[in-house]
């Protein structure tokens, strides 16, 4: 994992997602078969899970959520899960639909004959500008979104092609912000994380001081 797709990760983590890194797409048909997504090796950068019910003590309550920019995500009756994207320049993605079916049908909260169908309601409209982003999924079982996590600078102009975009930056202040509200738990506790990234920042926060 690079920083971007850790920042995206522990961002998600902080607001109750179980995410995977690194879903591994294998080739299903021959490499020179046009247009077909799946005649090359590839990656899904995330993939994330969030149960209704998650509560931790420590920064788990209701108000530790950033409601704001995931939206109906944190669904309070059903599963819910995300395909996410993630880029650290200037590169303008575009989702892939056969990517998002097989990611659906990994993520599992749906049949896997109704993927297409989720896969097909998540792509953004080609060729029009003033369309509209595509809107999370609401199956009565679960609710799934994309997200692309991109600097700022570009997140402006990419609104339109995942249901929820939010930038590098604003990651990195959440999860800034959580380790300071907590660091009275998460400094001292910083090495039993499982990254130097999020180690780093708890201790960050540990060092400052309230005035």
């Amino acid at each position: 994992m690079n920083y971007g797709e850790r920042l995206a990760s522990w961002y998600l983590r902080l607001n109750g997602f179980i995410p995977m890194p690194d879903f591994v797409l294998h080739r299903l048909v021959p490499q020179d078969t046009p247009g077909n997504s799946a005649a090359h090796h590839a990656d899904v950068d995330l993939l994330a899970v969030r149960f209704p019910f998650v509560h931790e003590e420590i920064g788990g309550q209701t108000e530790d959520w950033d409601r704001e920019h995931l939206q109906e995500l944190l669904s309070e009756d059903r599963p819910s899960a995300v395909i996410v994207e993630v880029k650290t320049g200037d590169q303008k993605p575009w989702p892939d639909e056969g990517r998002l079916e097989r990611s659906v049908q990994r993520i599992g909260l749906v049949p896997r004959h109704q993927a297409n169908q989720v896969a097909a309601a998540l792509m953004p409209i080609r060729r029009d500008r003033r369309a509209a982003p595509p809107q999370a999924v609401h199956d009565q079982r679960a609710v799934i979104g994309t997200l692309l996590v991109c600097p700022n600078a570009q997140a402006r102009t990419l609104r339109r092609r995942y249901t929820h975009v939010i930038s590098l930056e604003h990651c990195d202040q959440f999860i800034q912000a959580r380790m300071a509200k907590y660091r009275n738990y998460k400094h001292p506790g910083r090495l039993f994380f499982p990254d130097e990234l999020i180690q780093y920042l708890a201790w960050k926060a540990g060092l400052e001081v309230d005035t």
